[in-house]
């Protein structure tokens, strides 16, 4: 009996200090259930365990969404990124490169962003599902241009939108080059435009 109401006792005080885990739900002991949402790319915990109570916890997003940018950045970030890009000119085109001697199209932006601390993926298909799309007329510096490849439908180059109707990119003929977007080829299959840098 002496042992019961001594329970009862240490139960009213652990609901008097930690009424929080007066409400958890008790279960086993277990560790973290961790594991990654494959269409939103969210690393999920969905129960973890302290002592012998479980809390429900929410996604935690660990990569940038797709409207939004995982860093503060601000003008002089566009800056510092256009002057980056410019730094490269002329240097050669090598397929599969991310410099910094020398670059593909995906490597030079994945390089070039990476200096001011974004990190994208090594394939313009793929940094076309990072940032904001934007509309042509809104382009502005440091936007990211996408292109298809002879009317394909499917992204297969990417630059850096410069102001004054030019991009700079990785060119397999010419290097790192800034390009007219009015340009045929590129006029006819352009695809698109996203904002990673935030104004």
């Amino acid at each position: 009996m002496h042992r019961k109401v001594l329970l009862v006792l240490l139960l009213l005080l652990i609901v008097m200090l930690f009424p929080p885990l007066a409400q958890a739900v008790p279960v086993e002991p277990s560790s973290e259930w961790v594991h990654r949402d494959p269409d939103t790319g969210l690393l999920k915990v969905t129960q973890s365990t302290t002592a012998q109570y479980k809390t429900e916890f929410k996604a935690v997003n660990t990569r940038p969404e797709y409207n939004t940018v995982s860093r503060s950045a601000n003008r002089p970030d566009v800056r510092k990124l256009l002057a980056t890009a410019k730094s490269h000119l002329g240097q050669p085109y090598v397929y599969g490169s991310a410099g910094p001697s020398s670059f593909d199209c995906s490597g030079f932006t994945l390089y070039v962003f990476k200096k001011v601390g974004v990190n994208l993926p090594h394939l313009a298909s793929a940094q076309a599902k990072y940032g904001s799309r934007i509309d042509k007329q809104d382009l502005r510096p440091g936007d990211l241009v996408f292109f298809s490849y002879h009317g394909s439908r499917n992204i297969e180059h990417v630059g850096i939108y410069v102001g004054n109707g030019e991009f700079i990119h990785a060119s397999s003929s010419k290097g790192i080059t800034v390009t007219p977007l009015a340009m045929g080829y590129y006029a006819k299959n352009y695809r698109g435009a996203n904002r990673i840098l935030p104004s």
